[in-house]
């Protein structure tokens, strides 16, 4: 599957995961935000980019997402840009919400095996929106 072709899945996919978890979904019109979407819990609204990955490491026994923007030179999100990213783990079907207050750096690696990851807590953590 083309990476385009798999960040239209995952943005479909996190549309229909965060309606069953009770959220309000909106997305900008146009491309210009460095979000993908806004999240209304009711009380607050998140930004949110959502990023996904087939990308399996198998020597290190963990999955690459890409956590910067821009095409050439990479930048860090901050809080000025986006509240969340929603992480999208196509093979294994699994979501990590990650505050962008967690991510330091333009790639992060989820563990496949290990409960000890940093970003463990984060896994289908969907009440982080709530």
């Amino acid at each position: 599957m083309q990476s385009k072709d798999l960040g239209e899945l995952a943005e479909a996919e996190f549309i229909v995961r965060a309606m069953h978890n009770g959220l309000s979904v909106s997305e900008p019109r146009g491309d210009n935000q460095k979000y993908d979407f806004i999240i209304d819990n009711g009380s607050k609204l998140f930004r949110v980019q959502v990023k996904s990955t087939n990308t399996y490491i198998e020597k290190k026994d963990c999955y690459q997402l890409g956590t910067a923007y821009g095409s050439e030179s990479k930048s860090l999100y901050s809080n000025k840009d986006i509240d969340f990213f929603a992480c999208y783990i196509a093979p294994e079907k699994l979501w990590y919400i990650i505050p962008v207050t967690s991510v330091h750096t333009p790639s992060i690696r989820i563990y496949h095996t290990s409960n000890a990851s940093k970003l463990t807590p984060f896994k289908e953590n969907w009440k982080l929106l709530a």
